[in-house]
């Protein structure tokens, strides 16, 4: 059973997704042989599928999460691994993009009162 809660409203369609996320996050807790940067890898995977469904709240403390299994891993490491993975180097460059997007939304919204 996982012991992950869901924050914010999960569109229907990503419900099933999204089980499937808590799912892999109970995987990365429960292996404790695991290298850490390997963990810190995955968190920031699932935080990219939380983020891309508009979970921000869940995708932000997955990255908080990797940052505390690896310290210092949005560093270094992270260049790292994006380095020796094309795949992963996508998928952290649109995390960025999402995160920024994110941002300046808020920033319009508190210009605009909001």
């Amino acid at each position: 059973m996982n012991k992950h809660n869901l924050h914010g409203d999960i569109p229907k369609e990503h419900r099933e997704l999204a089980k499937e996320l808590l799912e892999m996050e109970d995987h990365f807790d429960s292996k404790i042989d695991l290298e850490p940067s390997l963990v810190a890898k995955g968190l920031v995977c699932i935080s990219h599928d939380y983020y891309s469904m508009g979970d921000d709240d869940k995708g932000r403390d997955l990255l908080a999460k990797a940052e505390k299994v690896y310290p210092g891993y949005f560093d270094k490491k992270i260049d790292e691994h994006a380095a020796e993975d094309q795949f992963y180097k996508q998928l952290v460059d649109s995390l960025a993009l999402i995160i920024l997007e994110t941002l300046r939304s808020i920033g319009g919204n508190a210009k605009s009162g909001s």
